[in-house]
């Protein structure tokens, strides 16, 4: 079992989930992808990895479109303004 669910989480806005979500996905890049994981890590030190959902979809063949729920879509920027907060930074 995972801490938080990843089926419709995506909505909920929560910086834990947002935390846990990017976790996972830096643990399948790296080894997916070691050298570019590495990379980004030197680069960037506090790099944070976002999986999120297509938000857009093309029309079945009966002309109409499906109904689609974004997965994450504004994880960046809830993670973003949670680390304003966290800075006490100006606004």
């Amino acid at each position: 079992d995972t801490p938080y669910s990843l089926n419709g989480a995506g909505n909920l806005y929560q910086p834990g989930q947002i935390d846990y979500r990017s976790d996972a996905t830096r643990s399948l890049v790296r080894k997916l992808f070691p050298a570019v994981d590495a990379t980004l890590s030197i680069h960037f030190p506090h790099n944070r990895y976002f999986p999120v959902s297509a938000v857009g979809c093309g029309k079945r063949a009966d002309n109409t479109y499906p109904v689609f729920k974004p997965f994450a879509a504004v994880d960046p920027v809830i993670h973003m303004l949670d680390r304003i907060d966290r800075l006490r930074a100006d606004r």
